[in-house]
């Protein structure tokens, strides 16, 4: 991923000077509340960690497969050692041996790779849920901020109030990631979406402050999530499904054509003992030879790998989930704007909130059931 659409992705949280100048242009009544330097301080603590653990990852199970490959490959070869010398093929098959044995460790036993997974997610849960913490800010606290909105003491009491907020989120969280995690990863009845008690929303005066508020919270809640839905909708990284589906088709299909278009021959090459084409005898001898044999063995390698990538990567599976995100998204973004009033557009960001927690729970639920990840 390039570095300026990582930036994007983040920038809900207005991680930059840049994405905090153009929040105030556009919101200034409710700019205090969207910048929270605190917050954005621990989402980076976080963040970086994960996203190293997601590199090893990727990376333990990209050799897994490659070492996999390896090892069938040089143990497929044994038809053709005749022809090699004996010092090359004594290191061919240490090489694969070795080569199988470090894919075995890597994929069966998960030694390598087993702590980063757990590190990852739990990075990745605080990260999400420090994101909701924020967000849901602008769903359950409207009584608050509006009636802290008006002047420069008032916005300093909100500051305290936040600070508590988020004191008591970081009690509940930092220290039990890994009890947090399997609590969320049973949650299937969503219990466990909202991070702030419900405040009532009446009276609530409305004026420029609320009018901020559901304009920001369209923008970089509703609008941003759609936006990082039609990312991974796009074909423009090979880390995106759409991409990861395309090409391991393609692999699959020119490795069915060359293993069927290879037996064709062979069969042909039979079929000639009885009619005796003789023009035809030295190219079907060919096809017939060692060579032949290891090249479809070697190709018959290639399509388990891509069907190995395809079990880790999970693209069919990751594409349909976003296609779905994305429809309810948009769905909601439809009952949000053709809401007349607060509470009908409260009641719209407390169903984005839930859909967005159904959304990463899904995600850790499939990565915590992964055997490794890519």
């Amino acid at each position: 991923m390039r570095a300026s659409t990582a930036r994007q992705l983040n920038d809900d949280l207005l991680l930059t000077e840049e994405d905090r100048k153009l929040a105030a242009s556009s919101f200034p009544a409710i700019v205090h509340v969207l910048d929270f330097p605190t917050l954005r301080e621990l989402f980076a603590a976080y963040e970086a960690p994960a996203n190293r653990s997601k590199a090893h990852l990727h990376q333990g199970g990209l050799w897994t497969i490659i070492l996999g490959v390896i090892a069938l490959i040089g143990a497929s070869t044994e038809p053709l050692y005749g022809s090699l010398s004996s010092t090359f093929a004594a290191a061919l098959i240490v090489v694969s041996a070795t080569a199988g044995l470090f894919s075995i460790i890597f994929g069966a036993f998960g030694v390598f790779s087993s702590r980063s997974k757990a590190r990852w997610l739990e990075d990745r849960l605080m990260t999400e849920r420090l994101r909701q913490f924020q967000f849901q800010t602008l769903v359950f606290r409207i009584p608050t901020i509006v009636g802290n909105a008006a002047t420069a003491e008032l916005k300093d009491q909100y500051f305290k109030t936040r600070d508590r907020w988020l004191a008591k989120f970081q009690m509940e969280y930092m220290g039990h990631l890994a009890a947090k995690l399997k609590e969320i990863l049973d949650d299937d009845a969503d219990e466990q979406f909202a991070l702030h008690d419900s405040e009532a929303l009446e009276p609530v005066d409305g004026g420029p402050v609320l009018d901020d508020l559901f304009s920001a919270y369209k923008l970089l809640r509703i609008q941003y999530q759609l936006q990082y839905a039609n990312f991974k909708l796009s074909t423009e990284s090979l880390r995106l499904p759409r991409k990861q589906v395309s090409l391991l088709s393609g692999i699959s299909l020119v490795c069915i054509l060359t293993v069927f278009f290879a037996h064709f021959a062979i069969s042909v090459s039979y079929v000639n003992e009885l009619i005796s084409f003789t023009f035809l005898k030295d190219w079907l001898a060919l096809v017939r030879s060692a060579p032949v044999h290891v090249l479809v063995i070697w190709t018959v390698i290639v399509a388990l790998a891509a069907r190995a990538f395809e079990e880790g990567l999970q693209p069919t599976r990751e594409l349909e989930r976003y296609q779905a995100y994305k429809a309810r998204l948009e769905r909601l973004l439809y009952h949000f704007n053709a809401a007349s009033s607060v509470a009908q557009r409260v009641s719209v960001m407390m169903e984005v909130e839930r859909l967005i927690y159904q959304d990463m729970r899904a995600f850790l639920k499939t990565n915590y059931a992964a055997r490794f990840v890519l």
